[in-house]
């Protein structure tokens, strides 16, 4: 075998509990992952001439092709352990997720071009080798190794796999900003420590400290509300998985980019009008809308594939109304199934 083709799926978090710092100076957190039918594809061909990328991402996208590429660097790390058995590769990265959007997709390139070169060059590597090398690379890396469903503690590399449950839908609307989930942690810091805010973000930082002094506090940190919601997946209780469903960055997210609330009113609107009830009482028996990790894209999750495609055409029929005079990008997909995954390689 020469070549090989890799499915590197995007994932989503349906739960984000941020921790203390760890000593490594990250944030620990406790989060819910999911994978998504959502992917880049890469082709990784056998190359005695060393290490090549090439990517057909959209140039306004600026997505690096050397070694500031997360695809290179799992190369780059496979190859320098294994000297011998990788003489060089040529990956082509054909780009759909988008960046900076809390999706993973970089992370998901990464782990997939770890899974495509041990099979490409017959290195057989156990997970727990395959684990080892993806958390040199990034907190995502690990789990978009499985890309199923997992809970991941630590910088999310520590992960308990879990049934994936039922399918879900998911409406992803990924505005043209993104966001630094650098920026992101400081203004959630904020909330916690004001000795925190220094260098970037050090102004919304004071006043994202401020707001979750008051009223606003609740939307500063998670509620343990993660056993409910594992609960409500394993018994295939929409309302109860949407009742539990939470993300503590959302709110630092919207203080940095205000824009991000305009978003959600607007999504929000259009699916009061889906369930028919302007007053809101059964949104929550409809779907849940929250951002995906630090952001910046929004995701509405559904039970029925019917209502995340009418809250798509919704969408699509009220784009002159989406903050800014905006487009957003829009992508339907579905939470992973087994299926999927024995479908990863061609």
């Amino acid at each position: 075998m020469d070549s090989i083709t890799v499915k590197a799926y995007a994932k989503v978090n349906m739960s984000l509990a941020v921790k203390e710092k760890l000593p490594d100076g990250y944030h620990g957190i406790e989060t819910l992952f999911r994978g998504i039918s959502l992917w880049d594809t890469l082709v990784l061909t056998k190359n005695n001439r060393g290490m090549e990328l090439h990517c057909d991402a959209p140039r306004e996208w600026g997505l690096p092709e050397g070694r500031e590429n997360l695809a290179w660097q799992a190369a780059e790390l496979l190859r320098s352990a294994y000297p011998k058995e990788i003489s060089g590769v040529k990956m082509q990265l054909h780009k759909a997720i988008p960046l900076d959007a809390g999706l993973g997709g970089g992370s998901a390139d990464a782990a997939a071009v770890l899974l495509g070169l041990d099979r490409l060059f017959a290195l057989k590597l156990d997970e727990e080798n395959l684990g080892r090398f993806a958390a040199q690379l990034g907190s995502d890396v690990s789990f978009c190794l499985h890309a199923l469903a997992a809970v991941g503690h630590g910088r999310g590399d520590e992960l308990m796999l879990i049934p994936p449950g039922a399918p879900l839908w998911v409406l992803l609307i990924k505005p043209s900003f993104g966001l630094s989930a650098k920026d992101v942690y400081a203004c959630w810091d904020g909330c916690n420590d004001e000795t925190a805010c220094a260098g970037e973000g050090a102004t919304v930082c004071a006043e994202e400290a401020s707001a979750c002094a008051g009223d606003e506090a609740s939307g500063c940190a998670g509620d343990g509300k993660l056993a409910h919601l594992l609960a409500g997946l394993q018994g295939d209780n929409p309302a109860r998985i949407w009742e539990n469903m939470f993300n503590d960055l959302e709110e630092s997210a919207f203080r940095l980019e205000g824009r991000l609330r305009a978003y959600r009113q607007w999504v929000e609107e259009a699916m009061l009008g889906l369930a028919g009830d302007r007053e809101g009482k059964v949104l929550t028996q409809v779907g849940k809308i929250m951002l995906c990790g630090s952001g910046s894209t929004l995701a509405a999750f559904f039970a029925k594939e019917g209502h995340a495609r009418l809250l798509e055409k919704k969408l699509r029929e009220t784009m002159s109304q989406a903050p800014e005079g905006e487009s957003p990008q829009l992508f339907l997909a579905r939470t992973l199934t087994p299926a999927d995954l024995a479908e990863r390689f061609a």
